[in-house]
């Protein structure tokens, strides 16, 4: 079992990580949201990164016993599994619903790292 120190320094390593995954994972939603409201197709390559990188969140939150952390993206994968199957098609309040999600995971970062939980969010996440 894990002591106190390397919990702390796990989270902290992950509150890092899911940083950078954020700063990479939102210029690819703004990529597909405008291209999304320009009418143009879309990017599977972009779909499968903007997914890639949310399993990555999703992996590691599992692990740290984060639910809510858990819980988003994978709602998140969720719809991009629907647009990569073209189950259903891209939409700007899609893009905006994947954005919403991106900006929620900045806000649980932020209470990880202050807290070292991702509790208290139950009811938004």
């Amino acid at each position: 079992m894990a002591n106190f120190d390397e919990d702390r320094e796990m989270v902290q390593g992950f509150v890092a990580d899911g940083h950078e995954l954020l700063d990479e994972l939102e210029p690819n939603l703004i990529e597909l949201q405008k291209s999304c409201e320009a009418g143009g197709s879309t990017d599977i390559d972009k779909l499968n990164s903007i997914f890639r990188l949310f399993h990555s969140l999703k992996g590691a939150a599992g692990f740290l016993n984060l639910h809510n952390v858990t819980k988003v993206t994978h709602e998140a994968e969720t719809l991009l599994n629907l647009l990569r199957e073209s189950k259903i098609v891209l939409t700007p309040a899609r893009t905006d619903v994947l954005c919403r999600a991106c900006d929620f995971m900045h806000t649980l970062l932020a209470a990880i790292e202050e807290n070292g939980n991702d509790q208290g969010f139950e009811g938004q996440s």
